[in-house]
């Protein structure tokens, strides 16, 4: 644990056996919300390590332990992001037995204005990632990861459940495009995009999808 009276924890060249691994996953989970508020509050290219290093009690040497660089930082938190999201939508479907359209379109659309900032924050870093190939490669990845568990909650919905993988990756990919591209325009005319919106454009595309 971190003390406030201590100075800030480095843990570079630390032989991780023991209790120490268990102290190293409290580093990464110190460092990850730390990133996590400064990108939702100042966006990809502002946050800067040196400051989530001070938000989270540590020194910056110790981010660079945990992560490669900031971009590795920013897409290790949008992963976690949108997985428990998806974890929260499994839970709620399963609380209230509504695994149907309505009910997704219904969460995702409150989701989308709740996490509206991180579209912007997911936009700076895919202008930035297109200009770095390496970094394109694994934002690709990432997405791909993602498709895949939108994908397994789609199943049942997309065709009576008969669809194909071929099918379920293009409306997957329709479903993104939607929740984003909406989003974004709410950045510009919030009076016009409102979570109804979002909802019939996603059952819009769902239920087209069955037909």
């Amino acid at each position: 644990m971190i003390r406030a009276d201590l100075p800030p924890v480095n843990t570079d060249g630390i032989h991780k056996t023991g209790s120490t691994l268990e102290n190293q996953a409290t580093i990464r989970e110190k460092i990850l919300r730390a990133a996590e508020a400064a990108f939702r509050e100042d966006g990809f290219q502002a946050a800067s390590l040196a400051e989530i290093a001070k938000a989270a009690g540590l020194t910056k040497g110790a981010v660079y332990s945990n992560f490669k660089d900031k971009d590795d930082l920013l897409l290790t938190v949008l992963e976690g992001r949108v997985n428990r999201s998806i974890a929260r939508f499994r839970k709620a479907a399963s609380a209230e037995g509504r695994d149907t359209i309505a009910f997704m379109a219904e969460f995702l659309a409150r989701a989308a204005i709740v996490d509206a900032p991180w579209s912007t924050v997911f936009a700076e870093f895919a202008l930035h990632a297109s200009r770095r190939p390496s970094t394109a490669k694994a934002l690709a990845a990432m997405r791909t990861r993602l498709r895949a568990e939108i994908i397994i909650l789609l199943r049942p919905l997309v065709d009576d459940g008969q669809a194909d993988d071929a099918r379920l990756d293009r409306v997957a990919t329709l479903f993104f495009a939607i929740s984003n591209g909406l989003t974004l325009e709410r950045m510009s005319d919030r009076s016009r995009i409102d979570s109804a919106l979002y909802r019939e454009a996603l059952e819009s595309l769902l239920h087209r999808s069955r037909g």
